[in-house]
């Protein structure tokens, strides 16, 4: 490894390292621009929004792409990709209603160290709707790849979900 080589790798290692640093939040803060989280009661309805339209418009690109694959098939084969477009369908309308109207009140105190797992699971969904995004743009990705995907997205809204009732009652 040349002196060069050494300086990047170096440089690599340290940007990974002061990533690995920061909070769930502050990396979410990093990776949705606007995003201020949910711990200010007043911007909670913002910021739960601003969550939702990234995913809604990420995962809906990434279905009008897999639609479009779909249609390049001749017309009696079947398509690798059925199902999947479906699928996606449905986490686009739950990503559109399904945030716990008490969870957007201001009037619900909840204390910002309990936020902390809603915002690890955050990002786990953004990482998981990112790679997705990418995925589907990569002519090596199989089919069988975009389903562990979405079963990985799927249980992380899912936990979500639960983590968000379980601050609320």
């Amino acid at each position: 490894m040349g002196p060069d080589e050494w300086d990047q790798h170096a440089d690599m290692q340290i940007n990974e390292s002061i990533w690995d640093e920061r909070s769930s939040l502050e990396r979410l803060v990093r990776m949705l621009p606007g995003f201020r989280g949910y711990h200010v009661a007043e911007n909670r309805r913002e910021a739960d929004l601003l969550f939702r339209s990234f995913g809604r418009a990420r995962l809906d690109r990434v279905r009008a792409e897999l639609e479009k694959r779909s249609k390049q098939k001749p017309r009696k084969a079947r398509s690798p990709y059925r199902g999947l477009s479906r699928r996606l369908q449905r986490l686009c309308e739950n990503l559109a209603s399904e945030s716990h109207p008490r969870f957007k009140t201001p009037l619900i105190s909840i204390a910002a160290s309990c936020l902390d797992p809603v915002y690890i699971q955050d990002e786990e969904i953004v990482r998981s709707i990112v790679s997705l995004s990418v995925a589907i743009h990569e002519h090596r990705t199989e089919p069988q790849d975009l389903r562990r995907e979405l079963d990985r997205l799927e249980r992380a809204l899912a936990h979500r979900r639960a983590l968000i009732d379980q601050l609320l009652d």
